[in-house]
């Protein structure tokens, strides 16, 4: 599963291992109101990709997040979204990870976009 947080929307789709797409592109509209409304919104752009790949048969092993702003890739943390009225790092990763039981990877958009 790949998304990508942009300042106003989340896209996201499926993949197979090679990159080439499962499903079409699903937008999801965000609301950049705190870090809670965030987790919410990725959650819910999450839960819609699974609900395809159910609906498809197949089974999700991974999520990649592409996140603007500055991220720790290492530790998959949310360092500073210019566009959000916060100012504190969010632990997308681990919070995922969390609700998921998924192996999550979040990386800077353009770096994500480059391995792409």
């Amino acid at each position: 599963m790949c998304l990508d947080i942009r300042p106003t929307e989340i896209c996201a789709l499926l993949s197979d291992h090679y990159g080439e797409p499962l499903t079409e592109l699903q937008r999801c509209p965000l609301a950049l109101t705190t870090p809670q409304t965030l987790i919410y919104d990725v959650l819910a752009a999450i839960q819609s990709c699974l609900s395809a790949a159910a609906a498809r048969g197949l089974k999700v092993g991974a999520c990649a997040v592409a996140c603007h702003g500055q991220v720790d890739a290492v530790n998959g943390v949310s360092m500073v979204m210019p566009q959000a009225p916060w100012h504190a790092p969010v632990h997308l990763k681990y919070l995922l990870e969390q609700k998921l039981q998924l192996r999550v990877e979040v990386d800077n958009d353009c770096v994500m976009r480059a391995l792409a």
